[in-house]
């Protein structure tokens, strides 16, 4: 899948397998009509490991993209292009 106009990537960590969160997550994209691709998966070994997921996902225009992120940020996914922010001091009431 190429990378479109209303693509973005997401992580997801932690126990992707025996909680189903990996699968939720695409349950909830397929459910919504949108793609995703699995860019990189790294799964633990061990039950205690944690695992990693990075996906691209697709919608039709930016809303439909905008849908879809917050259902799956519910499940844990995170965007992997946040932007920083800057914190600044709050002025003193007098």
């Amino acid at each position: 899948m190429k990378m479109s106009k209303f693509s973005q990537e997401i992580e997801v960590s932690g126990h992707l397998i025996d909680s189903s969160i990996l699968t939720k997550i695409f349950d909830k994209i397929m459910d919504l009509k949108g793609e995703f691709n699995v860019e990189e998966i790294d799964i633990g070994s061990k039950k205690k490991d944690h695992s990693y997921a990075r996906l691209s996902v697709t919608g039709n225009d930016q809303l439909h993209l905008d849908e879809i992120l917050k259902t799956i940020y519910r499940e844990g996914a995170i965007s992997k292009t946040q932007k920083e922010v800057k914190l600044k001091k709050s002025p003193k009431i007098l």
